[in-house]
């Protein structure tokens, strides 16, 4: 009776994994796919901000999970749903708490004071004319720092012949 029982537990552990690994294999629909580029470059705008990148889907990852996951890694820059758990919000809602959480994300990464030392990061925009206007944000030093003087400074140079 136990090896019966202990069969049908592997049975059905076994039915699981297989399921894990056809969800993973499964080919991702045109439409799944273009979900989930969009909401890549969406979140990687908003990294770039801070110097990082969007990570990549997981193979097999719906386009919700992914734009949840993504999410969570903006959601402290935000004050309204930082620590918001977004496991039961449906599409929809998420859309909308996206827009919230990728704002306050930006705008904390263009008032901050706390950049990483040395780096300057350039946030390209299109003005109404069309013209690309470039604005960096973070650390001021490394723009300058080409500019400092790395040793003593040389005040005056004096020739032997002149007193």
């Amino acid at each position: 009776m136990s090896t019966d029982k202990e069969n049908a537990e592997l049975r059905l552990r076994l039915a699981r994994m297989e399921g894990i690994i056809k969800s993973m294999t499964a080919e991702t629909t045109p439409q799944e796919r273009d979900e989930l580029a969009s909401a890549q470059s969406r979140a990687d705008s908003v990294a770039a901000m801070y110097g990082d990148r969007a990570p990549a889907p997981i193979p097999g990852e719906k386009p919700v999970d992914y734009r949840k996951r993504l999410l969570a890694k903006f959601q402290r820059h935000s004050p309204a749903y930082n620590g918001v758990k977004f496991d039961a919000f449906d599409p929809a809602t998420l859309g909308l708490v996206e827009e919230r959480v990728y704002a306050d994300a930006m705008t904390t990464a263009r008032t901050s004071n706390d950049a990483q030392p040395g780096i300057l990061i350039p946030v390209t925009k299109r003005d109404q004319a069309g013209r690309e206007i470039t604005t960096f944000h973070g650390d001021v030093g490394a723009f300058l720092a080409p500019f400092q003087p790395t040793h003593g400074q040389v005040v005056r140079l004096r020739d032997r012949g002149v007193n």
